[in-house]
């Protein structure tokens, strides 16, 4: 099938299912195995794909059954190092997968990504694909080059019904990808647009009641905790509060879960921590205190919260820049909310340091 227009037609064909136009273009001298260019012909979201891709994407059976009996290769890959396999669980068409996977095929193959079938079908919360490939033979902790299995997936997408089957099948709740992060990490950071705001707390509370390690650091020594701040989901740090998460604990760097709450620019996130004992005056590695963070961020209302808490404004980071240094000079209203504390801190201070060397005498000789 050397002539583009006809291969074209051909693809069409096998892509709608309809056998006998398409036999009527692939005579029996044909490669079945043809593969089409990307730049000629892309439908989906394929590149370079088989006529077997096109009918498992599709959910074409009848075709698939048609293909196979003609001889195609059943492990051939994309442009991308999928299988038909991969294609089916990706959109999520179990019928196909039986039909390709009852005929020999490979249910293990990694495309480039490192991801196979069942990742796949995961991200797709497709389980009758996931029982498809696990009877026959897929691994449920497989692995691609991250080490990210199906389960940080379905953590990821908050499948928690998902999450529970993989569990039974012998995964790994506290599992960790080559960064260190585990399935209540991709809980704690899914930012999509129905979690921007909570997190995925249904998800998070399943996971910690069934084992899940809320301690566990990543590579650079973040906890969940230190990302739901981050990402300010307030219900998701409340929760892992509860379950005595530890608010004080620092990263490489020095940052705790506060200075990441003030950069959130969160008031009750700054809150739930302070009240379950986060130091306000903690410092980082570069000596950046909680309020060069909210400085930094331009939250007015996270300032006022942190001085109206008496915390210190004098600490200068290892620039020797203080916190009313790192504000945006357009935020006026946090530059005078800063210096106005400041002064009145200076006040303070020279009313008391009479009293004090009054009540040091004691300790002169």
């Amino acid at each position: 099938m050397n002539n583009s227009a006809e291969a074209k037609k051909a693809f069409k064909h096998c892509c709608n299912g309809s056998e006998e136009a398409f036999m009527a273009l692939v005579p029996g001298s044909v490669n079945i195995n043809f593969q089409i260019p990307t730049s000629e012909f892309n439908r989906l979201f394929l590149e370079n794909p088989s006529f077997l891709h096109c009918a498992a994407a599709h959910g074409k059976e009848k075709m698939a059954s048609l293909l196979i009996n003609l001889g195609i290769n059943l492990d051939l890959r994309d442009g991308k190092g999928r299988t038909a396999a991969a294609l089916a669980c990706y959109f999520d068409n179990p019928r196909t997968l039986e039909v390709i996977l009852q005929a020999g095929a490979d249910p293990f193959i990694n495309d480039y990504n490192g991801y196979a079938p069942i990742h796949w079908a995961v991200w797709k919360n497709s389980i009758d694909c996931i029982k498809l490939l696990l009877n026959y033979g897929a691994d449920p902790c497989v692995h691609n080059f991250a080490l990210r299995e199906p389960i940080h997936i379905a953590a990821r997408q908050g499948f928690v019904p998902l999450i529970e089957f993989l569990l039974s099948k012998g995964a790994n709740i506290n599992a960790r990808t080559i960064d260190g992060r585990t399935p209540l990490y991709e809980a704690t950071c899914a930012t999509d647009e129905a979690t921007k705001t909570t997190g995925r707390i249904e998800t998070v509370e399943y996971l910690l009641l069934h084992g899940a390690d809320a301690s566990i650091p990543d590579l650079i020594g973040r906890s969940p905790l230190h990302w739901a701040a981050f990402y300010g989901h307030l219900k998701v740090v409340q929760l892992l509060i509860e379950h005595n998460a530890e608010v004080t604990k620092a990263d490489d760097e020095g940052v705790c879960p506060i200075h990441l709450a003030c950069l959130s620019c969160v008031l009750d996130l700054v809150g739930a921590l302070t009240n379950a004992g986060a130091d306000l005056n903690c410092s980082d590695k570069h000596m950046r205190v909680p309020l060069h963070y909210a400085g930094k961020a331009g939250s007015l209302p996270v300032v006022k919260y942190l001085l109206a808490r008496h915390v210190k404004t004098g600490i200068a980071d290892d620039n020797g820049d203080l916190p009313i240094m790192v504000v945006d000079p357009q935020n006026t209203e946090i530059i005078e909310e800063i210096q106005r504390h400041s002064d009145q801190s200076k006040q303070f201070m020279a009313k008391i340091q009479p009293n004090k060397a009054a009540n040091n005498t004691s300790f002169r000789n």
